[in-house]
């Protein structure tokens, strides 16, 4: 499946056509500057534009938040940390792009999250690939890739921005980021791309797999390089039906440790209901506990907002008796289960038969790599 993105143009002196250099102009003593940047993305102020002392001054008043050397926005509102950190380093994007002027696009993690693709958010550093590394490098907030052959059909424009494509997008986080890391994104890659829909799972699953053959095909044209063994076993099990990253980070325990690739978003038909399990592996001898075992994550946001927890929590303990009613075994993982991966991992081992345990192969290739 080919991005359907439009690849951003260039000028001939490599500098991002969205980028306008103006004249800077001075505030009236009651006015207070607005600028717009594309739909989606948050407004900055530029010291060019602007003038120090008038949004020193604003900032001072509490009205604006320094992003960068001279940029500015106004102060975030974000609710959730996450929300907050991702704000910050999309407002970063658009004060680096407006200063940049050799041929460069947003890539690595940065360009996972103008795809909109859940990742682990850094703030402070965005991660941009060039052509060539400038001769000056002093600032720290952009993490530098150099590419040498860096084209158009590398590029696609996201808000404005010029980024690098999914697919590349998607080889670099594998080949970059740890295997749990990388897998996040690859699943929201594969999700997006492959338009995947749990009440249309053939059809997704034949996308998915044209999909993921694509990226496969391109890390292997891309020819002998650093981490591309991990990057391949990411591709390879990575699940567009993964929901959450605390469901992907669950079933990456289970494929480091040997399991087989689990069933993500497994339907069970119960009390005239359709239901979808986070996780199920699906039992493959007589010595199961149950028809299958299955993984259901509990997030903290799942609980949150308007003081619904009670509603939810019943809702959630109608749900697991409907489908414990089939023989199904459900057993529930929280963002606490999972901060100490080797305890996890037993734990969720402890939930699968002997004979299963006793013919578990790791794979090292998705090991987190030594510290």
């Amino acid at each position: 499946m080919r991005p359907t993105l439009r690849a951003a143009p260039r000028e001939s002196d490599g500098r991002c056509p969205q980028v306008t250099r103006s004249r800077r102009r001075e505030l009236a003593p009651s006015e207070h500057p607005t600028v717009m940047t594309s739909p989606g993305m948050p407004k900055v102020l530029t010291v060019r534009e602007f003038g120090s002392d008038a949004l020193r001054g604003l900032q001072r008043r509490g009205e604006l938040d320094r992003i960068r050397r001279g940029a500015y926005r106004r102060p975030l509102v974000a609710d959730s940390p996450w929300d907050r950190a991702s704000e910050e380093l999309l407002a970063r994007c658009v004060a680096v792009a407006d200063r940049l002027t050799t041929r460069f696009a947003f890539s690595h993690e940065t360009a996972a999250l103008l795809h909109r693709w859940p990742v682990t958010v850094r703030p402070g550093v965005v991660d941009v690939v060039q052509t060539v590394l400038p001769t000056r490098c002093g600032r720290t907030d952009i993490r530098r890739h150099v590419r040498s052959g860096l084209t158009d059909a590398d590029i696609v424009e996201v808000a404005g921005l010029p980024v690098t494509t999914p697919a590349r997008t998607a080889i670099d986080c594998a080949r970059v980021l740890s295997p749990q890391e990388g897998l996040i994104v690859a699943d929201g890659a594969l999700r997006q791309l492959a338009a995947v829909e749990v009440f249309a799972r053939s059809t997704s699953e034949s996308r998915q797999e044209a999909v993921r053959a694509e990226l496969v095909a391109l890390l292997s044209a891309l020819g002998p390089g650093r981490h591309v063994v991990r990057a391949r076993a990411v591709l390879t099990f990575a699940d567009g039906f993964s929901a959450s990253p605390g469901e992907t980070r669950t079933r990456w325990l289970g494929l480091v440790a040997g399991l087989p690739a689990p069933i993500c978003q497994w339907e069970v038909a119960a009390d005239g209901r359709r239901y979808f399990s986070d996780i199920a592996w699906p039992a493959t001898g007589p010595d199961w506990p149950a028809r299958a075992i299955t993984f259901e994550y509990d997030g903290a946001v799942k609980y949150d907002g308007n003081g619904a927890v009670a509603a939810v929590v019943a809702d959630e303990k109608v749900r697991q008796d409907a489908i414990e009613s089939t023989g199904v075994a459900v057993h529930r993982v929280t963002r606490g289960r999972l901060a100490d991966p080797e305890l996890a991992t037993s734990w969720l081992l402890s939930k699968f038969p002997d004979s299963v345990r006793a013919r578990l192969t790791p794979r090292r290739a998705l090991a987190m790599p030594p510290d």
